[in-house]
C-alpha cells in the first residue's frame, strides 16, 4: 500500500484516519496479528514525522540500505513497526522463508500451529468515506 495525500488536503488528518481505520478493521480484530510493518524512504522527513507522531507511534526498527531504486539510483529506507497483542521486536524479513520484499511493507504476522504466516494488507478505497 502506498499512502500519500494531495498537498491541498494535507494537515487535515486524512492519512492518520486512514492508518487508524486500517488498524481498527484489519489488525485489532485478529489476535494472531502481531505487528504492522512499513517502509519510508530516509529522504522524506514529512513521512518520517507522520509515522513517528504520538497519535500513531510506529517504532523505527532499522535502516535498510538500497531498498528503493528511483531513477536508477539506490535509496535507503527506514523499517517501521507497530506491535499489537503483546508482541514486540519481530521482523518478518528476518525469516529464512521470506523471499519477496513486496510482502513486507505492510504485513501481518498470524500465529497458528507453530508457523507464522505473513499476509500483505490490502485496502480497498471503498472502505473509507470522506466526510
Amino acid at each position: 500500500m502506498t499512502l500519500g495525500t494531495a498537498p491541498e488536503y494535507r494537515k487535515l488528518g486524512l492519512a492518520t484516519m486512514l492508518v487508524k481505520q486500517c488498524i481498527q478493521d484489519m489488525v485489532l480484530p485478529h489476535p494472531g496479528c502481531g505487528a504492522l510493518y512499513l517502509h519510508v524512504i530516509t529522504t522524506n522527513p514529512a513521512a518520517i514525522a507522520f509515522y513517528e507522531q504520538d497519535s500513531l507511534r510506529f517504532h523505527r526498527v532499522k535502516e535498510i540500505p538500497n531498498y528503493y531504486t528511483i531513477d536508477d539510483e539506490f535509496h535507503n529506507c527506514y523499517l517501521y513497526a507497530k506491535y499489537f497483542h503483546g508482541t514486540y521486536n519481530y521482523h518478518p524479513c528476518q525469516s529464512s522463508s521470506y523471499k519477496d520484499r513486496a510482502v513486507c511493507p505492510f504485513a501481518t504476522r498470524q500465529r497458528g500451529g507453530g508457523h507464522a504466516l505473513y499476509t500483505p494488507i490490502t485496502i480497498s478505497p471503498y472502505h473509507f468515506q470522506l466526510i
